[in-house]
C-alpha cells in the first residue's frame, strides 16, 4: 500500500494516507506529541479511531524519518507500506 504525507517536510506531526486519502497513521516528534499528552512515548499504538499514532525520537520529521516510522509501522501491523511523494 502506498502511503503519501498530507504536510510539507520538516515538520512536527504528519498524517500518512493511503490512494483513497483515508489516514492511516499520524507521525508526530516526541516533543509535540508530549505537547498534547504529557506522558507521550516513543512507539506505535492503535487509536480508538482505528489510526496508528507513531511518536518519534527527532528534532522534526524528514523523508528519513518518516521512512523509518513507516518501516517501523510494517514491523507492527504486517502490512506493506511503500512512502511516496505522489
Amino acid at each position: 500500500m502506498k502511503l503519501k504525507s498530507t504536510c510539507v517536510l520538516p515538520s512536527q506531526w504528519n498524517d500518512l494516507v493511503d490512494e483513497k486519502d483515508n489516514v492511516i497513521a499520524t507521525v508526530y516528534t516526541l516533543k509535540e506529541r508530549q505537547s498534547d499528552f504529557e506522558d507521550a512515548k516513543v512507539g506505535i499504538i492503535k487509536a480508538e479511531d482505528g489510526i496508528y499514532d507513531v511518536v518519534v525520537e527527532a528534532e522534526e520529521l524528514t523523508d528519513e524519518v518518516i521512512g523509518e516510522a513507516i518501516g517501523n509501522l510494517m514491523g507492527c501491523t504486517k502490512e506493506n507500506y511503500e512512502f511516496t511523494k505522489e
